[in-house]
């Protein structure tokens, strides 16, 4: 009798065992490494004048030829041209005429580079001076 006794509660501390690997292996944490993915984007452009502008904010909005307002973040990284010459965010004015190459990313669009569309000149004007002697 002892010695079904003494299998009999073997059985169960092994079966009690087995539940507890059993309940740890199902909670175990999952270690996957997610892997970043990148999406293309192409570089876009816009052409229109500039509506306004706010340095501290990095941002630029503009009225394009259809009379639509556009909205553009501006990389840290643009490259902001005007005459040939890079020039700071700051030193956009209201009104000018600029192209915008841009990027779309999370449905916002993040400026790359901006040029200052500078209209040519008609031609200088020479200022001559005529000397008359006594």
């Amino acid at each position: 009798m002892r010695r079904k006794f003494a299998i009999l509660i073997l059985l169960a501390v092994a079966f009690g065992l087995s539940l507890t690997v059993m309940a740890q292996e199902g909670t175990k944490p999952l270690t996957t490494k997610a892997t970043p993915v990148t999406i293309a984007t192409k570089s876009l452009s816009l052409s229109g004048e500039v509506i306004s502008v706010v340095d501290s904010a990095k941002t630029l909005v503009m009225k394009d030829k259809k009379g639509e307002t556009i909205a553009f973040s501006v990389d840290p990284k643009a490259k902001i041209e005007k005459a040939g010459k890079e020039i700071i965010l700051s030193k956009l004015s209201v009104g000018e005429k600029v192209m915008v190459k841009y990027k779309t990313e999370a449905n916002k669009k993040i400026a790359t580079i901006i040029k200052v569309i500078v209209p040519p000149s008609l031609g200088k004007t020479k200022t001559e001076k005529t000397t008359t002697g006594k």
